[in-house]
């Protein structure tokens, strides 16, 4: 019996085929997201941890402080993208948007007595102001206090160094002698 060998139909190469070009480039960028993803995932879960064991003690938040400043506009710019949102970019700056939204939160909310409003170089128009002053309105309607604070403004830097004030000092007057 004569038993001749045969290749293989199929022919298996010893040389690996090509990665294509940029996968080590996507693959770090994949690991990266997936490595952003669980942080955030994380630090949401410790967030939702520490809400729950509020509820549970049936803490009572007395007052919400929102702190208000700059030029406030009235609708929040579009969201940022995802590489916008990894650089060290300012901000983007409250917006009556964001300001009507967590009123309404403050107003539903059952265990929260009022909201401070902490003004730091508050610029706004008229027509802002008004609408302000309504989303207030609807805060207070809801039974919800509403107070206002603003912080006292430092003194120049320049008059510090000479020991002189330019601002008002409240001192004792003297008397003429």
């Amino acid at each position: 019996m004569d038993v001749k060998f045969r290749p293989p139909s199929v022919v298996i190469d010893p040389v690996p085929a090509r990665r294509p070009r940029g996968f080590a480039k996507a693959l770090r960028r994949d690991v990266w997201r997936a490595q952003q993803s669980l942080a955030d995932n994380l630090s949401t879960l410790g967030a939702d941890w520490r809400n729950m064991m509020r509820r549970l003690r049936k803490a009572h938040v007395d007052y919400v402080v929102l702190p208000v400043g700059g030029p406030l506009p009235e609708r929040a710019g579009p969201r940022r993208g995802f590489i916008e949102r990894r650089l060290p970019l300012p901000p983007d700056p409250f917006s009556m948007q964001h300001l009507n939204y967590r009123l309404s939160m403050v107003a539903d909310a059952p265990n929260v007595h009022g909201v401070v409003f902490v003004f730091r170089g508050f610029s706004a128009g008229a027509a802002t102001l008004q609408n302000f002053r309504a989303a207030v309105a609807r805060l207070r309607a809801a039974g919800k206090d509403a107070i206002v604070y603003t912080p006292p403004r430092p003194r120049p830097v320049s008059s510090r160094r000479r020991g002189r004030s330019s601002t008002f000092s409240a001192s004792t007057p003297r008397l003429p002698s």
